[in-house]
C-alpha cells in the first residue's frame, strides 16, 4: 500500500468512527402497541364464542355403592355479544368515562342426552335460547380516582335494576394482552400477561346476566351441570388459574390494504373453581314439585383445562383492537356430592363427570 492509499484508508476509518454514533441513531426503534383511542371515538365490538363438547366419562354412587347409570351427552353452544363503546375521556391509559350500548346478547344451545339407568333408556334433545338482560341498554362507566374503580350506572336513556350492573367490567378491548404500557417491542419479543385475564378474554365485559329459556333444562343435563353454569366461563375461571399464557409480537400484517400490529397468543391453563355457593344460590330459585325437599349440596367443584392459540390484530393508528381470533381445546371435570330425601329415606349421592371438546372465539370491530 503506497502513502496515498494509506492516508485514504486512515481517513475512511476515522470518518467511520466519527459517524458511527450518528449511524446508530438511525437504527430502527421498537414498536409501541398502545391503547389510545381518541376522545369521542366510537367502536363497535362483536364477540362470537362457540363451544361444543361431549361427556367422556361419568360415574355415580348412592350411599357409597356404585349406581348403574350411563350417559352420553353432546352440547353445542354459541354466544354472541355486540356492544358499541364511546370513549368520552381518557386518562392514565384507560377510559376515564365510557358509554357502552349493549346491542346484542344472545345464546343458542343444543343438548342431546342419552341416559341408561337400571335397564331403562331415555333420549332427549333440547334447544335452548339465552338473552342478556342488558340487551338494548346503555351503561356508563366513570373512573373514580379515590376508590380506584369504575362507578357503573345506567345511562339517562336507559333504565334497569341496579343488580344487573354489579358484576360488569369496563374492559372489552383485551388490553390485558398488550405489552407493558409505554414499552417498545421488537419482532419475536415475548411477554407473560397475568393469567387471571383469561376470564376477560372468554367472558369479556363481566357477567352479562343471561336468562336461559326453552326445554326442561334440568332433565336435559341428566343430573349434570346446568347450562347456565356451563355458559358462565368467568365463574369457571375465576378461582385459581395455573399454567402458561404467553404473547409474542410478530410484527405487522396487512388486511384489506391496512397494516395492523400482530400478537400471537398461546394458552395452556388449568383452573379449579369451587361452585358450591353458585349452585346453592341457583337451587334456591328452583321451584320444586309438591312434597319434594331441596337436596343439600355438599360439594360442587369444576376443573377446567384450556389450550389453544390466538391472534390479536391491533390498529396502531387508532390505538384500539382490530380483531382477535382463537381456537383450542376445552376439558372439564366435575365433582359433586349431595344429600337428598328419597321417600323418607336419606340418600347420599356422589357423581363425577368428565367432558371435552373444542372452542372458538372470534372478535371483530368496526
Amino acid at each position: 500500500m503506497n502513502r496515498t492509499q494509506l492516508l485514504t484508508a486512515k481517513s475512511l476509518l476515522a470518518g467511520a468512527v466519527l459517524a458511527s454514533p450518528f449511524l446508530l441513531s438511525f437504527e430502527r426503534a421498537g414498536d409501541k402497541v398502545t391503547f389510545a383511542p381518541a376522545e369521542g371515538k366510537q367502536l363497535t365490538k362483536s364477540f362470537v364464542l362457540e363451544q361444543n363438547f361431549n361427556v367422556d366419562d361419568m360415574s355415580m354412587a348412592m350411599n357409597g355403592e356404585d349406581f348403574p347409570m350411563e350417559m352420553e351427552m353432546d352440547m353445542e353452544m354459541t354466544q354472541t355479544v355486540t356492544v358499541t363503546d364511546t370513549y368520552e375521556g381518557m386518562a392514565d391509559g384507560k377510559p376515564s368515562k365510557l358509554i357502552r350500548e349493549y346491542k346484542e346478547g344472545s345464546m343458542d344451545m343444543n343438548v342431546d342426552v342419552k341416559v341408561a339407568v337400571m335397564g331403562q333408556n331415555q333420549d332427549q334433545s333440547q334447544e335452548m335460547e339465552g338473552t342478556s338482560q342488558l340487551k338494548d341498554k346503555k351503561v356508563v362507566f366513570t373512573w373514580n380516582d379515590e376508590k380506584g374503580e369504575y362507578e357503573i350506572k345506567f345511562h339517562e336513556d336507559s333504565a334497569g335494576e341496579p343488580e344487573l350492573l354489579g358484576e360488569l367490567l369496563e374492559d372489552m378491548d383485551l388490553r390485558g394482552l398488550l405489552p407493558e404500557a409505554g414499552k417498545e417491542v421488537s419482532v419475536d419479543d415475548e411477554w407473560t400477561p397475568r393469567k387471571d385475564i383469561v376470564a376477560d378474554i372468554f367472558a369479556a365485559g363481566g357477567n352479562l346476566q343471561w336468562e336461559i329459556e326453552g326445554g326442561d333444562v334440568d332433565s336435559a343435563m341428566g343430573g349434570g351441570p346446568d347450562p347456565e353454569m356451563m355458559s358462565n366461563l368467568r365463574a369457571l375461571l375465576s378461582d385459581s388459574i395455573d399454567g402458561d399464557l404467553r404473547c409474542k409480537y410478530t410484527g405487522t400484517k396487512e388486511v384489506d390494504g391496512k397494516t395492523f400490529q400482530r400478537i400471537e397468543v398461546t394458552l395452556d391453563i388449568k383452573s379449579v373453581a369451587d361452585l358450591l355457593e353458585y349452585v346453592q344460590a341457583a337451587m334456591e330459585e328452583t321451584e320444586l314439585p309438591p312434597g319434594a325437599s331441596m337436596p343439600e349440596i355438599g360439594q360442587m367443584e369444576m376443573t377446567t383445562e384450556m389450550d389453544g392459540k390466538g391472534v390479536l390484530l391491533w390498529d396502531s393508528s387508532a390505538g384500539v383492537m382490530h380483531s382477535f381470533t382463537y381456537e383450542g381445546r376445552l376439558a372439564m371435570a366435575m365433582e359433586m356430592s349431595m344429600t337428598m330425601d328419597a321417600m323418607g329415606q336419606e340418600m347420599e349421592m356422589e357423581m363425577s363427570m368428565e367432558m371435552s371438546g373444542d372452542m372458538k372465539l372470534e372478535v371483530t370491530t368496526e
